[in-house]
């Protein structure tokens, strides 16, 4: 049963918000959460699972604080999915706000509708963007951003420095606020304290024999993008400086097989685990066990797996290509290295790894290490609405 949030009257002054959304994902519970609360909100799905991933989503949508909508694709247009009633739910909702997702096909239609409504809404973009990646960016892509600087009436943006290329770069003069990919600290850290995380965080410290030994976790898809033949090679180079430090890697993928061939090149089988993949509270005991986590993607637009960590106590050696190194100040919750250089990397991971010291069976839980706080990405939502709201009234 979904909880009651609001009396009428309260309702009566908050914005009415439709959010088209890809599909929805662990990271962005949180967020939706959020919003159900701060707005009059109508979430709407346009896919059952985001691409590439098999996320339980009967659990996902039970912890939502609202109930979600979905809209079936229609039809197919260059290889992307067209979704039938936009312009219905549109009508229906009567919203102040809409917010679409990246430039995609949804935004367009969005964008397009509001151009010939009597009653205007506010359209925002949500984007991903990493400013690493940009330049990289098909021309569709480039033609689209440069179009929205003028359709779009406020951003989202992941980080402070994508809004500030948007701002100085791209030329964005409409209002925007920070959404870094980013749990409720506070959710997630009573999460990682219950009983239960941690007797299963003994008990495969005992079955996998990690107790005293400096562990390095990776956690996520075994796919190219990940560039985990890179992170392997740079952890052979740390074990040599190391003694007992351990490479654990969580999750499946089209490269499993290629990587345990490499491990076996290089007579690492001692060192690198390969744990298979763990979602929801089964995931969180591996976030109780990692001394340092690594992230050395060549393509990644955020990674949200480094702000779990991070709020687990763990430091972080990310690849210059991640999104979520906005996330890391250097020296106090982890290094931004050059993941294509093995030997940096390595040396960012061996500082690390001897910082923290090796893993001890009873070890408590360690301080929070994220830079930002949910509440602050939630108070410049809340702003933004209200000012774009206040715009369309008056």
């Amino acid at each position: 049963m979904k909880k009651e949030r609001d009396s009428d009257s309260e309702k009566m002054l908050k914005s009415k918000v439709v959010v088209f959304h890809p599909a929805l994902a662990p990271y962005r519970v949180g967020i939706f959460n959020a919003l159900f609360d701060v707005c009059q909100l109508d979430l709407v799905f346009l896919k059952k699972q985001t691409g590439g991933h098999k996320f339980d989503q009967a659990k996902l949508l039970g912890a939502l604080l609202g109930v979600p909508s979905f809209l079936p694709t229609k039809f197919t247009l260059f290889g992307r999915g067209i979704s039938s009633g936009i312009k219905q739910k549109i009508d229906e909702c009567k919203p102040d706000v809409v917010i679409t997702s990246e430039f995609s096909i949804t935004t367009w239609m969005v964008a397009f509708i509001n151009i010939f409504k009597k009653e205007k809404y506010s359209h925002i973009i949500w984007t991903d963007d990493n400013v690493n990646l940009i330049a990289g960016d098909a021309l569709h892509r480039k033609i689209a951003r440069m179009v929205f600087t003028h359709l779009a009436d406020g951003w989202f943006f992941i980080s402070k420095e994508v809004q500030v290329y948007y701002q100085n770069v791209v030329g964005v003069k409409q209002l925007s606020t920070l959404i870094p990919v980013i749990h409720n600290e506070k959710v997630f850290r009573a999460q990682l304290e219950l009983t239960k995380i941690d007797e299963r965080r003994r008990e495969i410290i005992n079955e996998h024999e990690l107790h005293g030994k400096h562990v390095l976790i990776f956690v996520g898809r075994l796919v190219k993008l990940k560039n985990l033949d890179r992170l392997i090679k740079a952890f052979q180079l740390v074990s040599e400086a190391l003694d007992n430090s351990v490479l654990v890697i969580v999750g499946e993928g089209e490269e499993r097989g290629h990587l345990g061939n490499l491990v076996n090149e290089l007579g690492m089988q001692s060192r690198v685990k390969f744990v298979g993949r763990y979602e929801g509270e089964g995931l969180l005991p591996w976030y109780r066990i990692g001394n340092v986590f690594a992230l050395a993607s060549f393509h990644e637009c955020f990674g949200a797996v480094v702000n779990e960590a991070l709020i687990a106590g763990m430091p972080a050696v990310v690849s210059t290509n991640v999104g979520a190194r906005s996330l890391i100040v250097e020296g106090k919750n982890g290094t931004v290295a050059d993941a294509s250089n093995i030997g940096e990397f390595a040396q960012a991971l061996l500082l690390w790894l001897k910082k923290m010291g090796p893993l001890g069976k009873e070890d408590n839980i360690g301080k929070n290490l994220m830079n930002t706080e949910f509440a602050d990405a939630v108070s410049g939502i809340d702003n933004l609405f209200q000012i774009l709201t206040l715009e369309k009234t008056s």
